[in-house]
């Protein structure tokens, strides 16, 4: 990594969608197999640094997507503040590989991440985003010089409500990942992704 990030307003929420890759070849999987394959391989709590390479300030001029979860669950209390990127990287409880196995070898693969406000709860019925934390989401991606042209790509419902309403950057969404989701499906929700991507 050739730019040092800690001169960068990154705070603690924020990520890249980039996770380890399974060993085994994913190559003609399906995306069911392909997300059990994303799961067995997971490493909680890992965010894979060396794959965050050349210019940091410089990628950050060039996303095209910022994926918005609503807020950190629970889980992110044991997280480093000296450690960066490990939101959307925690215990596999937290089934981020669900996310990571439908992006994988899309044009959202090595998209910034973020959520929408910082609130520590799982249960999302909890937190209520208001118009000012999109406004303070936009002046963060704004800080970190990431164009208004990037589409903000809400990660569920909860957070797709706040957005598509005070957000100015163009807004699409995709299901969330969590476990509560009972109507994850990884062939539909890659099929979206491919979908917004194209």
């Amino acid at each position: 990594m050739t730019n040092n990030t800690k001169s960068l307003p990154f705070n603690t929420v924020d990520s890249w969608a980039i996770w380890n890759t399974p060993s085994e070849s994913l190559a003609n999987k399906s995306d069911a197999e392909r997300e059990k394959l994303f799961g067995a391989s997971y490493q909680p709590e890992t965010f894979p640094a060396d794959a965050l390479t050349g210019d940091i300030a410089e990628q950050l001029q060039q996303v095209k997507y910022v994926l918005v979860g609503l807020n950190p669950g629970n889980a992110a209390v044991k997280q480093d503040p000296n450690t960066n990127f490990l939101n959307f990287h925690g215990a596999k409880k937290s089934m981020d590989y669900r996310l990571a196995a439908a992006l994988y070898n899309t044009d959202m693969w090595g998209a910034f991440m973020t959520d929408l406000t910082p609130v520590i709860e799982s249960d999302s019925r909890k937190v209520n985003p208001s118009q000012k934390d999109v406004a303070n989401l936009e002046k963060h991606l704004d800080e970190l010089n990431i164009p208004v042209s990037a589409t903000i790509v809400a990660v569920g419902n909860a957070s797709n409500k706040a957005l598509a309403e005070y957000a100015k950057r163009n807004v699409v969404t995709i299901p969330h990942y969590s476990g509560a989701n009972g109507h994850w499906n990884a062939e539909k929700v890659h099929a979206k992704v491919l979908e917004i991507t194209k």
